[in-house]
């Protein structure tokens, strides 16, 4: 009799612990589904990254290809007229400028209304 009480317990912690092992799984297999999600998330993410990024490049080449255009007109104004060297580079600076203050001031030194 002692030997089937024994059966009897040793089967009733097995199966305690096979339905916690039951549980762990459940639990295991939910965490899963929601790491999947945060990892959709993140790729998702990683692609908007990336397109705000090549579009920040092309951006920054449009600037580039500005700067070198002002900077070449610049050059071209300063050739012809280099004994106004001074008026020349404020009447550049002016036409750079958007409308604040500091450009109206530049705009009276330059005499340009």
């Amino acid at each position: 009799m002692a030997a089937y009480k024994a059966l009897g317990q040793e089967n009733a912690r097995l199966t305690a612990a096979a339905k916690g092992l039951e549980r762990d799984l459940q639990r295991f297999t939910a965490d899963g589904g929601a790491l999947a999600a945060e990892l959709h998330a993140a790729r998702e993410t990683v692609t908007r990254v990336e397109h705000e990024n090549r579009q920040y490049v092309a951006d920054l080449q449009a600037f580039e290809r500005q700067a070198d255009t002002l900077t070449r007109e610049m050059h071209r104004c300063v050739s012809l007229c280099p004994s106004s060297l001074y008026v020349c580079v404020l009447e550049w600076q002016v036409s750079l400028c958007v409308p604040s203050v500091g450009c109206r001031q530049r705009r009276q030194e330059a005499g340009v209304s």
